[in-house]
């Protein structure tokens, strides 16, 4: 047992319950605020076209590279070895 004695305020008693009260209300408010809160997106996502356009420019590009790196080697090759008709 301890020897601490007693406090006999009943106004601080109160206002802690009062306040745990509040604070409780409030958290559920909350909550309830938040799972009744069910929005839904309805808006179309525009502007993808334009990534995948892009996408495709750069492979068109990488392509014509790629085609003409092979015929400067091809007639390079050609040059050296003076295999011209």
């Amino acid at each position: 047992m301890t020897n601490l004695p007693k406090i006999k305020n009943k106004k601080a008693d109160l206002s802690v319950i009062v306040f745990v009260l509040l604070t409780l209300s409030l958290f559920t408010l909350a909550l309830f605020a938040i799972g009744s809160n069910k929005r839904t997106v309805n808006e179309k996502i525009t502007g993808y076209e334009l990534p995948e356009e892009l996408l495709l420019q750069k492979k068109e590009l990488e392509y014509r590279i790629t085609k003409l790196g092979e015929e400067c080697l091809f007639e390079n090759f050609i040059e050296k070895n003076n295999y011209e008709s």
